[in-house]
Parts: structure tokens; sequence; C-alpha cells
């Protein structure tokens, strides 16, 4: 024992000494003669191929932040991120007496847009880009499978049939709460199939009524259809900061048009809105900042 680990102690100690050794030595390979023609590498696999310099000043900070960007590099981040974040909630909510998993469910939702995405929307966008979820998604219903899988191996149905009572009770309960606060919470949030100036204007003011009456603000997320009459778009935007409080502006059903192009077109007439990308994202985002009688309408298709 005492042998190997000398081994391992030897072996990775002398190598790391000797690699740090080479990429110091290789930091000056580039003379200052050279330093204004600095090689480059083309893909030529086409004209939109990626373009690297080879210059051994490199930091790795800059190559970390080219590397994640690969989608195989990002999902292990992801994974990586949830699993210490669920692992340390899990200790913490031990050590107060409550089931380890109370606390993983915790730390899903602080990861997601009531904690990171509001109040570090840059660090949430960057780790669980839109594009990146499904992946995500997927890989999380492989996960609930397996899980299933190895929960019906264990399963005791003489003890399932001791407990069947509590069994009903806890079932019961966990769905019939979250319905009612789902209930609850849509007497807050209207969802109109707006997609006219004329139909968003006549809901904002229905509700600029019921915030009347009330107070509190009132919110808006909405977007534009693609392959549909652009001029409308700027249009929505004004009449949107004209009659709401709060302006988000996201992606609707972009067909074959660009989603960016779709919101930088409505921006033009919305005037300190904020555009976010990606629709469920936007929607959860604006949830999160509501506050007691605050109202939001879901303009567009209501998913």
């Amino acid at each position: 024992m005492k042998k190997s680990l000398l081994f391992y102690i030897l072996i990775v100690g002398v190598f790391t000494v000797l690699i740090w050794y080479f990429i110091d030595q290789g930091a000056d390979l580039v003379s200052n003669a050279d330093k204004n023609a600095v090689p480059k590498i083309e893909n030529v696999n086409g004209p939109k191929a990626n373009t690297f310099d080879l210059t051994s000043k490199e930091s790795v900070l800059d190559q970390f932040r080219h590397n994640i960007e690969n989608p195989l590099s990002l999902l292990l981040l992801q994974i990586i991120v949830i699993l210490a974040i669920a692992r340390i909630f899990g200790i913490l909510f031990t050590k107060i007496g409550q089931p380890s998993v109370v606390g993983e469910i915790i730390a899903g939702i602080f990861l997601g847009p009531s904690v990171v995405g509001y109040f570090m929307p840059e660090v949430s966008a960057f780790l669980f880009p839109v594009d990146s979820q499904k992946t995500l998604q997927f890989l999380s219903q492989i996960g609930l499978a397996f899980f299933m899988f190895i929960v019906g191996m264990e399963l005791d149905l003489e003890k399932l049939k001791n407990k069947a009572h509590n069994a009903i009770v806890i079932s019961h309960a966990s769905i019939i709460v979250p319905f009612f606060l789902g209930i609850l919470l849509a007497t807050k949030i209207y969802i109109d199939f707006a997609h006219t100036p004329d139909a968003l204007e006549k809901s904002l003011w229905e509700l600029r009524n019921i915030k009347a009456q009330q107070g509190g603000k009132l919110y808006v997320v909405f977007g534009c259809g693609g392959d549909r009459d652009p001029s409308k778009r700027e249009l929505m935007g004004q009449v949107a900061c004209k009659l709401a409080d709060y302006v988000v502006v996201t992606d609707d059903n972009p067909r074959s048009e660009n989603p960016q192009k779709i919101r930088l077109d409505v921006l033009k007439g919305a005037a300190g809105a904020e555009e976010i990308e990606g629709r469920e994202f936007a929607i959860e985002s604006t949830i999160a900042k509501l506050k007691k009688n605050d109202i939001l309408l879901i303009a567009g298709k209501g998913h």
C-alpha cells in the first residue's frame, strides 16, 4: 500500500512539474519580432470555419470559455453543478433533521428562475441556456426511468399494504395542494390569445381596471409570430409599454423567421422593455418577480 502510494505521488508529481516547465518554456517561443504575425490555423471545411490563434499567451480561462461552448462540455458542467448543489443542500437539510431529498428538491428550486435566474440572470443564462434544456430534460427522464426501475425491484407489497392508508393520504395531498395553488395563482395570471395590437390593447385595458381596484403592478409577456405582418410588431410594443408597468418581449412562434429579428422589431416600439430569449424561461422569470396584488398577462400562445 505504501509503495503504491509512493509510486503514485512520484509519477504524478514528477510529470506535473515537467508539464509546468515545458508550458512555461513554450510561453517564450513566440519572439518579439513575430508577435504581430501570429500564425493561424483555419478549418477549410467551409466559409464559416473557425479560426484559432496559436498564441501561447492565451489564458486558461479563455480556453475554458471556448471549450465550454461545446454541448457535451456544457452538459457535463451542468451535471457537476446540479449534483454539487443538490449534495450541499441535502447535507444542510440533514443537519436540521429533514430528509436529504427535501434539500435536493430545494436545490432544484434554487438553481431555477426563482433564485439564481432572478438574482443572477447572467449566471443562469450561461449555465442553462434555452437550447440546452431539452438535453437536460431528456437526461432527467432517463434518470427517472432508472429510478422507478430500482424502486420496483425493492418494492415490498406487504409493507405497502400495511401503509396503504398513509400512502393514499400523502399521494392525494401531494396532488390536490399544488393543484389548488395553481388555481390560486391563475387568479392573478391572465392568458390571452392576443396576436394583434388591438387585441393586446383591449386585454391590457381590462386588466388595468382590475389593477386600479386592487393595486399592484401590471406585467405583460408577449411576442410576435413569424411569417406574419411585420408592421404590427412595433405597434404591439408601443401598446404594451403604454399600458403595462413592466413589459417582457420574448419569442412566440417564429416559424421560418429568425426569433431575434422578430424581438428586435417589437423592441423598436417598446422602449424600456426587457428582452428574454425563450418563452418558457421568460414566463418563469416574470412570475418569479410578481408580488402581492400584481397581475401578469401572458399574451400570444399560452404555453
